[in-house]
């Protein structure tokens, strides 16, 4: 703030204080004492206008400083209050791991999180998790990798495809098959507890997870092992699952009122982004935002393997390989994938293949990326 004061006092030209030459109380001294006299001292009435004078002039000087004083007192203290607000707070805080920033995701931290997660791995001290969308070959994975042949490699057995099966431990582990976890301790917890039991269990979906959505399991920690498989939304549509088609027909046998009804289905709607969507809104056919296309696209982002059924074979000899994993391999694994017609030469009705296509466009999409 300038100082309006001190520009005022070097401004002003401050002059003795004189009785005006017209004052009849002037006249009559200069009579009595002589013309050229100049009064010893002045009567009272004629002081007052002195001291008023000079009383305003101290008044004004005090306003001033006052002034001065006090914005320089806000300043200090706006200053002071003002880094402690929380927008500006935000500087003060030691700076977060890139593991804490949202949306995080550079390379290098990438390649840091999954290193330790195969390391733990490796020691025993990471469980692996199969996130299991139902015909995505989650059962062949757990009959290779699961229930590999080493002797310190186990995993639930039974027709659950590693998800719990009668091999699963007591009932005080009843409540950790509550997939997903939530949250960093949660995560932690569970997947120490479970891999005194397995190396790799497995999490079966065939909609949007009953307890939430899957990222708020810590995906990113170093006591989990995670692994997804990806199948194109037109294979997977066609799989083989009476629940998936009429019971009565074969799809080879459809007719077009079959493929139309087919089309209508909800499991044909964004099947493997509804389940790991945000939340469970999703999906409306074509209409689905592609804020969930984004969430699952970050969900993915956070899995240590991501394979592809149509190569699935070679992708679990890496994931072995890295793992010092001896598959339990056989000729069920080989035929994993059978190979078909395209999708479009399957569904002979052009107008429902074409529905389809734009129906799970995102879905499409989140395969393809």
């Amino acid at each position: 703030m300038p100082n309006l004061m001190h520009q005022e006092n070097n401004g002003a030209e401050h002059k003795p204080f004189l009785l005006a030459a017209g004052d009849p109380g002037t006249r009559k001294r200069r009579r009595n004492l002589g013309s050229d006299a100049v009064p010893s001292r002045l009567r009272r009435r004629d002081f007052y206008p002195a001291v008023l004078v000079i009383l305003a002039a101290i008044i004004t000087i005090g306003v001033y400083k006052i002034g001065e004083n006090y914005d320089r007192v806000v300043d200090e203290v706006t200053d002071h209050y003002i880094v402690r607000t929380p927008h500006a707070a935000e500087t003060a805080v030691p700076e977060k791991t890139e593991r804490e920033r949202s949306g995080s995701h550079t390379e290098s931290y990438e390649e840091n999180f999954r290193a330790t997660q195969i390391e733990n791995y490796r020691r025993g001290v990471a469980l692996m998790i199969n996130i299991h969308v139902t015909h995505h070959g989650g059962t062949a994975f757990c009959r290779s990798i699961g229930h590999a042949l080493d002797e310190n490699k186990s995993a639930p057995r039974g027709n659950s495809a590693c998800n719990t099966g009668a091999a699963w431990p007591g009932e005080e582990f009843l409540e950790i098959r509550n997939d997903p976890w939530k949250g960093v301790e949660k995560t932690k917890q569970k997947s120490l507890k479970l891999r005194k039991y397995y190396h790799m269990i497995g999490w079966e979906y065939h909609a949007f997870p009953q307890r939430g959505p899957l990222k708020q399991t810590d995906w990113e920690g170093p006591n989990v092992l995670s692994v997804i498989i990806m199948r194109h939304p037109m294979s997977r549509m066609l799989a083989k699952d009476e629940s998936f088609r009429d019971k009565n027909k074969r799809q080879e046998d459809y007719d077009d009122g079959d493929w139309s009804k087919f089309a209508m289905l909800d499991r044909n709607d964004n099947y493997a982004l509804r389940i790991l969507a945000d939340d469970k809104g999703c999906c409306s056919g074509a209409d689905t935002s592609r804020r969930y296309l984004d969430g699952a696209k970050e969900l993915l982002r956070k899995m240590t393997y991501v394979l592809d059924i149509e190569c699935l074979g070679k992708g679990m000899r890496k994931v072995a390989e890295e793992l010092d994993i001896t598959m339990n391999w056989n000729e069920k694994n080989e035929a994993v994938h059978h190979v078909h017609e395209s999708s479009e030469n399957r569904i002979t009705n052009r107008t429902a293949y074409n529905y389809l296509v734009e129906k799970n466009k995102l879905d499409i999409e989140l395969y393809e990326w």
